[in-house]
């Protein structure tokens, strides 16, 4: 029997249908994959031998033995169809050569802390623990500017969570006896830390004062502003003292009276820094001439920070419009009324917007009038509105909001420009207020702030949001508007 296949001639009746080959092989005679007789493929188990070789940061997964684990990056992979090549995957991805780089250059805490520093409170006795305890919690309530009085429930509370720990069970430890502990303990310890490092390395040290009022009393705090090569600037509160005699003759008395309690040489004073009143910085007789006559060739800290907030009120006196007073009398109409701030929440939701609230401006806060003239600009479409819908209105707020002024709202062009202005001046005051500033870093604050409000009058550039305002006005208007922000400028 003749088992060959003959190939079978194919008719094809379309030119499309044409194929290089006038024979093919009959579909039976191809041989097919067999796919139901293919071997399952092993899965790769963890092998703990890949630590070794590969680092401690791979560790097994204890709920999956075909998955590892990394501990730098804390993600789990599973390892159980590339098996080792997973691992090696793993190792040059982005993220785990980030967290390898920053375990290597910054270590483990353990290699700085020798092995009996490990556990301190197992090396003391029960009375020990206690007392550092106690002194650990005095310590935290003063850090956090917590109350005295909240200690005594904090006490009673701690021996009921902590019911089986003998030193929460053993601290006594009330408002009286923090109090104590701070002004007996704490207080004399951390200053005698300050003199100590003081007259050690003999410092010298910038003296810092001011006066306070509280009521009928004067207070006077004594700050000592030095630099160490280990902790770079520090600032110190030594005393805190009262004194009714604010001439510049008692407020020098007081000053040395303090350091000559402290052991403080009056020789290793460098400077003075207090307000720029004629009792601390006078030209004929003051606290610095007194101080100068004692240590000769006495630096002399003005606050910049009082010059900046006297340079802004002075300049706003030259604008057209009281902005200021402006802030002032909104504020004053809102605050004592809930049914005038209802209605005004009424004229905010109208124009679907969010109601803020108005912030009070203090005269002698040098950095509050921003923030009340932002808010203001939040909503003073809606606070217009309002205005313009009162029955009666005030006299003083038309004057003052020039509601008469239907075309063009000129005080919102104002606001706009004091709100750009004062970002320049809030920038440098918080610099100067800062508590690593020293004398060499006053000069490039101020000559910024000097450099910033010139290139804005070169460049006739008083805000975006300014800009925007003044093109909608007419040229008489703008070249008026123009004129009067150079003058401030």
């Amino acid at each position: 029997m003749n088992t060959s296949h003959t190939p079978i001639k194919r008719n094809f009746n379309s030119e499309t249908d044409q194929i290089d080959s006038e024979y093919v092989t009959p579909k039976k005679c191809l041989k097919t994959k067999d796919t139901t007789k293919q071997k399952n493929k092993r899965m790769q188990k963890y092998k703990s031998q890949w630590e070794i070789e590969h680092g401690d940061w791979l560790i097994n997964d204890p709920q999956n033995e075909y998955n590892g684990k990394c501990k730098l990056c804390g993600i789990t992979f599973t390892i159980a169809s590339a098996g080792i090549g997973q691992v090696k995957q793993h190792l040059q991805t982005k993220q785990h050569k980030s967290k390898y780089e920053t375990r290597r250059t910054s270590g483990l805490l353990e290699k700085f802390l020798d092995s009996s520093s490990a556990s301190t409170s197992s090396r003391c006795s029960d009375k020990e623990n206690v007392v550092a305890s106690e002194l650990a919690l005095t310590y935290h309530t003063v850090k956090h500017n917590l109350s005295y009085n909240s200690m005594d429930c904090t006490i009673k509370l701690n021996k009921i969570i902590y019911a089986n720990s003998p030193t929460a069970n053993a601290i006594h430890l009330a408002r009286t006896k923090m109090e104590a502990l701070v002004t007996e303990v704490l207080g004399p310890y951390s200053l005698q830390n300050v003199i100590d490092a003081v007259n050690t390395d003999n410092l010298f040290y910038c003296l810092q004062t001011d006066a306070s009022n509280k009521k009928n009393i004067k207070l006077f705090p004594l700050v000592i502003q030095y630099f160490t090569a280990k902790n770079g600037i520090e600032n110190k509160l030594i005393d805190f003292y009262e004194n009714s005699n604010e001439s510049a003759d008692g407020m020098f008395e007081a000053i040395q009276k303090s350091l000559e309690q402290y052991k403080l040489s009056f020789r290793n004073v460098s400077g003075l820094s207090a307000d720029n009143t004629n009792a601390n910085f006078g030209v004929n007789h003051s606290l610095f001439t007194n101080m100068n006559n004692l240590v000769p060739g006495l630096i002399k800290g003005n606050c910049h920070a009082h010059i900046v907030h006297n340079c802004v009120r002075h300049a706003m006196s030259f604008l057209s419009h009281d902005i200021e007073n402006v802030i002032l009398k909104i504020y004053a109409h809102f605050s004592h009324s809930a049914v005038r701030r209802e209605e005004l929440k009424k004229f905010v939701a109208s124009v679907d917007g969010d109601f803020h609230e108005i912030k009070r401006h203090v005269g002698t806060r040098w950095l509050s009038l921003l923030p009340c003239i932002d808010t203001l600009l939040l909503n003073w479409s809606p606070i217009r509105s309002y205005f313009l819908g009162l029955d009666y209105c005030p006299m003083v707020l038309q004057n003052l909001l020039m509601l008469n002024e239907t075309e063009n709202d000129v005080i919102e062009i104002y606001l706009h420009f004091c709100s750009h202005l004062l970002n320049l001046f809030n920038k440098a005051v918080k610099c100067l207020e800062g508590n690593s500033i020293t004398i060499l870093d006053i000069y490039g604050i101020m000559d910024n702030l000097r450099n910033g409000l010139t290139q804005r009058k070169q460049d006739l550039f008083f805000g975006y949001e300014t800009g925007k305002k003044i093109k909608l006005t007419s040229p008489e208007l703008t070249r008026k508007i123009h004129t009067n922000f150079l003058l401030l400028c």
